[in-house]
């Protein structure tokens, strides 16, 4: 995630912004930048499947709520 909140395709997985930490909210998970955690940025998908902008992510909101996996 980019300064401006973008979503983007690192090179170096290492980078800072590439790092994302997940949580439990109920059922589904959330990933919160690392980088902009003070600023409450989380990854998001809106309804048309492109991604949204940091900056317009809140806690609660059914865009950042992904279902976990299970690993078989």
């Amino acid at each position: 995630m980019d300064r401006n909140g973008h979503l983007y395709g690192e090179v170096d997985v290492n980078e800072e912004g590439t790092v994302f930490v997940a949580s439990l909210f109920g059922y589904y998970n959330t990933y919160l930048s690392r980088k902009y955690a003070h600023l409450g940025w989380y990854v998001g998908i809106k309804k048309s499947g492109k991604p949204k902008r940091g900056s317009k992510t809140k806690w609660g909101q059914k865009a950042i709520q992904f279902l976990p996996r299970r690993l078989t």
